[in-house]
């Protein structure tokens, strides 16, 4: 697939900016989809500075290196790039052809306590192609996750309900689902847990108009992560079992391990520590078949070695720290290696020498 995505940018040589930049936005897509992060952000940083862009080039691509930059944590680019996206859209005529490749943050690291918790909120990375109307609403969800991981939940409520407002004035059933579940998410997130709670049942009983089982079970997961946050553990438990439960029966083995990350975070927060290491060492095992977000996967490492070194279990601890080194390594992910940093000053991690 890598050497696919050169040739399409090769081939492009000659051909003009314009093409050029397609290309690059193309190649970025596909390097992403292989997991080469460093590349596709290259990749597409150098989409916006083709002279001569067209404008459906360019919102694309800023959207795509914007989600990239959130799920680093970057939140000031990613600011920038949601920023500039949006003025390009402007330039976009609304009854453009569909232009826009749908992409979102599957995990979001929740780095605000001692113990950083990466939780599953989506499971889809690239999705449909969609037009200007859409596009809007799209940018709106990634503008509100940027002010969420910037501390200002407040501010992040109102893009969602724009998001979901036009999406529901398109019809748009997949985009509402999506803009339901992330309000869902900020709400907990702001510790408004019976409001989000009332998202997520939206956002499930619209995935069930589709018939999207993958959707279902995430929205039956975000919701008995606040059921557990509300200390229902009894509903919490039976919800996430059921999200793992439908996950395998459709052999969705991405979702399989995006709802067991939820289970370990469910029983952490009852108290069960010894409870929730297990599913996140499965989901763990799972991506190495590459299932789990890659950039999520440093940060589950963390997680499990902060709970290892709670359980008393030293070498499993500094094994986990170490992988979890390796991956914020690899990606470059500054706010990984701030919080292993960190962990292992307070002497609440090792590291393997």
């Amino acid at each position: 697939m890598v050497g696919l995505a050169r040739a399409i940018t090769d081939a492009s040589e000659g051909l003009g900016s314009d093409a050029t930049a397609i290309a690059l936005d193309q190649e970025s897509i596909l390097l992403l989809m292989t997991h080469d992060w460093r590349s596709a952000r290259h990749r597409s940083m150098r989409v916006g500075v083709q002279a001569g862009a067209q404008p459906v080039v360019v919102v694309g691509s800023r959207h795509f290196a914007a989600v990239l930059s959130l799920a680093l944590g970057e939140v000031d680019d990613a600011r920038a790039l949601v920023h500039e996206a949006g003025a390009a859209l402007d330039d976009v005529p609304e009854a453009s052809s569909p232009f826009f490749t749908t992409l979102t943050v599957s995990a979001v690291v929740d780095d605000r306590g001692a113990v950083p918790r990466p939780v599953a909120e989506e499971t889809m990375l690239l999705g449909r192609v969609v037009g200007a109307a859409q596009a809007r609403g799209h940018l709106a969800v990634a503008a509100a996750l940027t002010e969420r991981l910037g501390g200002r939940t407040d501010l992040a409520l109102a893009p969602l309900d724009d998001a979901i407002a036009r999406f529901t004035a398109l019809g748009d059933t997949f985009g509402l689902g999506y803009a339901l579940g992330q309000r869902g998410h900020t709400l907990r997130w702001a510790g408004d847990l019976t409001e989000a709670l009332a998202c997520f049942d939206a956002a499930e009983q619209v995935h069930r108009s589709l018939r999207d089982l993958r959707s279902i079970a995430m929205a039956v997961a975000g919701r008995s992560y606040v059921a557990a946050l509300l200390g229902e553990a009894t509903i919490a438990r039976r919800d996430v079992h059921e999200a793992v439960s439908m996950m395998e029966r459709t052999g969705d083995i991405a979702g399989v391990g995006h709802t067991l990350n939820i289970h370990g975070l469910i029983e952490m927060e009852l108290g069960a520590v010894d409870a929730a290491v297990p599913p996140l060492e499965r989901a763990l095992l799972l991506a190495d078949r590459g299932v789990t977000p890659i950039y999520a996967i440093g940060w589950e490492y963390l997680l499990v070695a902060h709970l290892r070194h709670t359980l008393g279990d030293a070498d499993a601890s500094a094994r986990a720290a170490s992988e979890a080194a390796v991956r914020f390594d690899a990606l470059g992910d500054r706010r990984g290696q701030r919080a292993l940093q960190s962990a292992r000053k307070a002497g609440v991690v090792t590291m393997r020498s």
